[in-house]
């Protein structure tokens, strides 16, 4: 347990330090990528129509994620978060409707009973893990508190970044192993941060071109389910 708790210490360092001052990325281009995906996979055969589906982002950060999926047709009664950092937490709580339901703490120690969701989602999470242990006992958490025939909802990137070593890749047999049993339907997206950055000075036009070339994205969004055989999007 003590080489959890160095890890989760490790991981708030890691965030309260990130580096600024890079060359902005196409946000808006990058999240209309993905949320594209997280539309398709949260119309899945099985759940609930999104006005009604119950949602948990662990790692929720300020709720831009939360917010986002608000905007995708979710119901704010019907979210909750999870947040390590309590400046984190406080900022969410700024941003949400006050129905969201958030909480500071760990986690892979949940309080949320078993199977309270119907999709547990998880963005930019694991790859800020370096811990196998830690990895596993969150994946195993996230299981957890969805219902059966619910989802696991995943985007992060799959390749080590060599200029930060507070991160790293997990690929699709990581997240595969990470949720042995469950079938998963994946798709890559968002293109490279580093190209994004050269391409922006360029227009969109250069951002959706050069992403059309799958080997130059660098994320995977994934819906893994117990229902779902494994396949690439």
């Amino acid at each position: 347990m003590d080489r959890v708790e160095d890890e989760l210490d490790r991981i708030a360092e890691a965030y309260a330090r990130r580096a600024e001052g890079r060359r902005p990325l196409p946000v808006d281009l990058i999240r209309a990528d993905r949320e594209r995906v997280y539309a398709r996979f949260l119309d899945s055969p099985g759940l609930p129509p999104r006005s009604e589906l119950r949602l948990l982002e662990v790692g929720c950060g300020a709720g831009g994620e939360l917010r986002r999926m608000m905007n995708l047709g979710l119901r704010p009664e019907n979210l909750a978060g999870v947040e390590l950092l309590k400046s984190r937490v406080a900022a969410a709580r700024a941003n949400l409707p006050m129905e969201v339901d958030l909480r500071h703490g760990d986690a892979s120690r949940m309080d949320h009973e078993d199977g309270r969701f119907d999709v547990v989602f998880a963005s930019l999470v694991f790859t800020s893990i370096l811990s196998d242990e830690l990895q596993r006992q969150l994946a195993e958490e996230m299981v957890r508190v969805m219902r059966s025939g619910g989802m696991i909802l995943w985007y992060d990137f799959v390749h080590d970044n060599p200029r930060n070593r507070d991160v790293r890749g997990v690929s699709v047999a990581r997240i595969r192993s990470l949720f042995p049993g469950m079938g998963m339907r994946h798709r890559r997206t968002t293109l490279a941060p580093p190209i994004a950055r050269l391409a922006t000075p360029l227009g969109p036009s250069a951002y959706r071109l050069l992403h059309r070339v799958p080997i130059l994205r660098s994320h995977v969004v994934a819906a893994i389910r117990t229902s779902d055989k494994d396949h690439q999007g």
